[in-house]
């Protein structure tokens, strides 16, 4: 289909199976606007899906919106990853549990972002590998 040409990409393939030879591998998608930006990313992250069913891997999308942008902080965004990868996680560690147990007895927004990016570094380090899209 349309854009199915990046995910045969050899320089795309290299980076999904972490041969790029990269400490931090990064694949940047860029672009005017309605372009395709979107579409490509989500084919991206589907296909990521896709291949890392069943293994431990977690592939965690952000996507963020020009007409949104005051409800784009970082505290909201790090906090939707947090929440992607616990859902994914085969097991929430009880100091994550917690802290979000009692942020939501105080209204759901307790949590400040040096703790939620300590709390998603945590987490993420249980997996084999983790892709932020």
């Amino acid at each position: 289909g349309v854009g199915d040409w990046v995910l045969r990409e050899s320089e795309f393939e290299l980076w999904r199976d972490g041969l790029d030879g990269s400490v931090n591998p990064t694949l940047l998608c860029y672009g005017g606007q309605g372009v395709g930006k979107t579409y490509i990313s989500s084919l991206v992250i589907d296909s990521l899906y896709e291949r890392t069913r069943g293994r431990n891997i977690a592939v965690l999308s952000l996507y963020c919106d020009y007409q949104a942008q005051k409800a784009q902080t970082a505290v909201n965004m790090i906090g939707g990853l947090l929440r992607q990868v616990a859902v994914r996680a085969t097991e929430i560690p009880g100091e994550i549990r917690s802290a979000f147990q009692e942020s939501r007895r105080e209204g759901g927004n307790s949590l400040l972002l040096p703790e939620m990016l300590r709390l998603f570094i945590k987490i993420i380090s249980s997996f084999e590998r983790v892709f932020l899209c």
